[in-house]
């Protein structure tokens, strides 16, 4: 496969006249790179890697910005004749200044740190995942959803990403910080990875026992004895428990969800959370049923109550939904636990009241 990818790669180029193209956006590489060099200076801690994961200084780690990738990104490696390796993050580009030239802030460091991880922490899964099958059938089916909506499709995949997950904990404790570290662990848990605050302990008794534990493939075994463990007391049933009590719930929507003679002349549709939310929302999906917004949402009573300015039309059904499922789960608590998806419907009577609705 890579033969023939590499061949009708090299006919793309061929056939595309691809050359002069790089040729013609290079102002655009030159400063996408130089960002991100700087970024690299500035922020990140490449140093972090050997002593951590134990692995010899004889790994190269490339950037490689992937300006059509969008929020995906990727943490190949590659070993050449000699036995050098080089480390890849292949990185996404989502956010752009008002020229739309590509802007990295130190957000973005733990992504670069992330797909680093997956060189060391991937092969160690490989290694051991025989002994982690059992584990990862009971584990996996309690999170399949989340896993899933994610691209994790198997067992195998989920606990790499757990290992390099809860490596970036351990990276954004050293160097940001406990605070960092503990926000860090709060969102990957919402993401599904329900064990993350017990396996970055763990971790943490790795990096206090190092004359033990000389590399994290020597500290492999404690890490199955983990996953076992926590998946024979069903510790998922326990954090998603835990979980689902931090979730926002709704309280109340105007016009009522359901309600079937709702005056068309209603100008705002309010949704009433039971705590703070962070500020953001997400609402659709973009289909003639979502109402007409004439404005910005904004959020009032201390982010508690989200209002959306619209125009409606009599005798019509509406329905959208907050946080739609398989997009961007952006209604979430001031603690960062997003809102599961919520079905908002209703109907407009055949005519407006003689007032003009809520304002």
């Amino acid at each position: 496969d890579a033969t023939n990818f590499l061949a009708a790669a090299r006919q793309f180029v061929q056939d595309s006249g691809f050359n002069a193209f790089v040729e013609q956006h290079q102002a655009l590489y030159n400063t996408t790179a130089g960002r991100m060099q700087a970024l690299m200076d500035q922020q990140a801690h490449l140093e972090w890697f050997e002593p951590f994961f134990g692995e010899p200084p004889q790994a190269g780690f490339t950037v490689v910005l992937g300006l059509l990738n969008g929020g995906c990104g990727y943490g190949p490696s590659s070993r050449d004749g000699a036995g050098h390796e080089e480390r890849f993050c292949i990185l996404g580009v989502w956010e752009t200044d008002k020229q739309g030239l590509p802007v990295f802030k130190k957000e973005l460091v733990p992504y670069v740190v992330h797909e680093f991880c997956h060189s060391y922490a991937n092969p160690i899964i490989f290694r051991h995942r025989s002994e982690l099958a059992s584990a990862g059938k009971k584990l996996f089916r309690a999170v399949a959803d989340q896993m899933r909506a994610q691209a994790y499709g198997e067992p195998t995949t989920m606990f790499c990403e757990s290992l390099v997950r809860a490596s970036v904990i351990r990276y954004l404790r050293q160097y940001r910080g406990p605070q960092a570290a503990e926000r860090e662990i709060r969102e990957q848990q919402v993401e599904g990875f329900l064990w993350m605050q017990e396996l970055s302990d763990l971790l943490g008794q790795y990096e206090a026992e190092r004359d033990h534990y000389p590399t994290l493939e020597s500290f492999a075994p404690r890490l199955v004895e983990f996953f076992n463990a926590y998946a024979k007391t069903n510790g998922c049933a326990k954090e998603q428990q835990a979980l689902e009590r931090r979730r926002p719930q709704v309280v109340s929507v105007l016009p009522a969800n359901g309600a079937k003679e709702v005056d068309p002349g209603l100008k705002t549709i309010q949704v009433v959370f039971d705590r703070p939310m962070n500020g953001h929302s997400n609402f659709g999906p973009r289909e003639p049923r979502l109402p007409k917004a004439t404005g910005r949402p904004r959020w009032e009573a201390h982010d508690t109550t989200w209002a959306l300015p619209v125009t409606l039309k009599p005798d019509c059904e509406y329905r959208f939904y907050l946080n739609p499922p398989g997009e961007n789960q952006a209604f979430r608590s001031e603690e960062g636990v997003p809102l599961k998806p919520v079905l908002v419907k209703f109907k407009t009577r055949a005519e407006a009241s003689p007032s003009t609705g809520n304002e």
